[in-house]
């Protein structure tokens, strides 16, 4: 009996604490919330069967045109981290597109249809002001990935247009957004999706949809299609759990929290995720120990190093699986190699190298230039100077770069030679689009920043920003609508305060600021 009590006690509390952390801004969130679970139900069978990809985009599409407000983009937040889910079938294969189509974005056309034609009528009626810099900076932006600098890819166009239309849109209805609705369904939909990868051996289709990743461990990434893409949704949801932890908008759910996006997080085996990770708790139970030494600090920075203990204890094989991969890249790096590489290459967009082939193909010593960095990098390094080399090769490349659409280039990472991506976000917008976009895209995000929103500005309130810095220095994200979202949750994190608090001090000015009158009348009295 009492144990029954005891487990009754700790269900109430935990419920107790479930209806104090939850609740929102906004009433109607718990129907989006049920609506989206809903689309979960069907994109879990969608593991199974391709048919219930159609249901899964039918439904998505019903609620987003029922949906009132802006809020309607929160089920393009949701459905984020099933994106491969919604990628391949058989429909498109033979078309156009292409099997690696993401049919989302038919939903996002939608979304940015409905939004697009909302913001039109509310500029009309005046509802909406316009801000014209920022406006013009998107119209310039526009206009500039179109100039002919290289060649014309369709993939690559359809995602930086889709990215600066949504990043236009939701500017204007960023005040129909909350930060912490938004951070809460997120973080529901990537632990779902994570979920849902660990019943990949268990169906076929979750097989041919999910990549296996075998890297001296088995290297996890949920349902998306890349450890280090996966990985990236954790960290962003770690920076925007903490700043909700820090302004008290939740408190004993952080904890959990934590637990499960790092237990995922560390078998993903990504080195990007560990060094990111490693940086960023130490900042943040350093602030917290900082802010609250005399408090509760030590408590709270206790129970972040439990959680943490108790994921790397469940994880402990990929964080084993983590230096193994450092030293296995360290033993494949090789000073110089034949390797058959195409006598005109530029241009072209080859599978890789191909080795012993004649004709097209020639043999030559490909001389690497292995630093300290290669390893540690996993060959990055290497690749980012290749491109580099390449951006800055004119006075022309340096300043407009090779186009939106230009190919991949011929790189060595350190043990061989072959077509790959920039691995790097900064470098890949100075290859296409030059010091020149780069400078069009600072302008128009200074543009859109309200300076009086801005002004109360605190520390944490960066951590996304510095989590986005890290990933774009290991990932390719420009050509990626992900990019929009993630830019989105950033520029939400920086006006997102602890309000009870600004209240309180506010109370607290304006009482001293009352006890100062009554003094000075006092003293005058006197």
């Amino acid at each position: 009996m009492k144990f029954k009590a005891f487990c009754g006690n700790v269900w109430q509390k935990m419920v107790n604490i479930c209806k104090t952390e939850l609740p929102t801004k906004h009433s109607e969130f718990k129907t989006i919330v049920l609506k989206c679970l809903s689309l979960a139900v069907l994109l879990f069978v969608s593991l199974i069967t391709e048919y219930a990809v159609y249901a899964t985009l039918c439904l998505a599409g019903v609620y987003i045109c029922t949906e009132k407000s802006a809020r309607r983009v929160y089920y393009m937040f949701f459905l984020l981290p099933f994106l491969n889910i919604l990628r391949y079938v058989k429909l498109f294969e033979s078309t156009f597109f292409g099997s690696s189509f993401y049919l989302s974005i038919f939903l996002w056309c939608l979304v940015l249809a409905i939004l697009g034609t909302q913001l039109l009528l509310d500029w009309i009626a005046k509802r909406k002001k316009i801000n014209w810099f920022f406006t013009i900076m998107c119209g310039v932006l526009a206009v500039y990935f179109a100039l002919p600098f290289g060649p014309f890819d369709f993939t690559n166009f359809g995602a930086i247009y889709v990215t600066l239309a949504i990043v236009f849109i939701l500017y204007y209805y960023a005040e129909e957004l909350d930060f912490k609705e938004l951070i809460l369904l997120f973080f529901v939909a990537v632990v779902l999706g994570a979920i849902f990868g660990l019943f990949r051996p268990l169906f076929g289709r979750a097989e041919a949809i999910i990549p296996y990743f075998d890297d001296i461990v088995q290297r996890f990434s949920g349902v998306s299609n890349d450890p280090n893409y996966f990985s990236g949704d954790i960290l962003m949801l770690l920076a925007g759990l903490s700043i909700l932890y820090l302004t008290n908008k939740i408190n004993y759910l952080f904890y959990p929290a934590v637990f499960v996006l790092s237990t995922f997080g560390i078998m993903s085996a990504s080195k990007m995720f560990f060094l990111t990770y490693a940086v960023f708790m130490l900042c943040l139970v350093g602030y917290i120990m900082l802010k609250n030494w005399f408090k509760k600090g030590f408590f709270k920075c206790l129970a972040i190093f439990v959680s943490f203990l108790l994921a790397a204890g469940i994880a402990f094989p990929w964080i084993a699986g983590i230096f193994s991969r450092i030293d296995a890249t360290q033993s494949t790096i090789v000073n110089e190699g034949y390797v058959s590489v195409p006598s005109e290459y530029e241009g072209e967009k080859s599978p890789s190298i191909q080795q012993g082939t004649e004709g097209e193909y020639v043999e030559t010593v490909y001389v690497f230039r292995n630093n300290f960095l290669t390893g540690i990098s996993t060959g990055r390094s290497n690749i980012w100077l290749g491109y580099l080399e390449k951006s800055f090769d004119s006075v022309v490349h340096a300043l407009f770069g090779h186009g939106v659409g230009a190919p991949f280039l011929l790189v060595d990472n350190g043990a061989n030679v072959r077509y790959r991506a920039e691995h790097n976000t900064f470098v890949q917008m100075i290859y296409r689009i030059g010091l020149v976009g780069m400078l069009l895209i600072a302008l128009t995000a200074f543009a859109a920043i309200d300076r009086k929103k801005f002004k109360g500005v605190k520390l944490f309130n960066f951590a996304l920003v510095i989590i986005l810095f890290f990933l774009f220095m290991s990932l390719c994200n420009m050509l990626s609508y992900r990019t929009s979202m993630y830019l989105t949750l950033v520029a939400l994190s920086l006006c997102f305060r602890d309000e009870e608090k600004i209240v309180e001090e506010t109370q607290q000015i304006e009482v001293k600021s009352s006890a100062k009158k009554k003094m000075e009348k006092t003293n005058e009295s006197v």
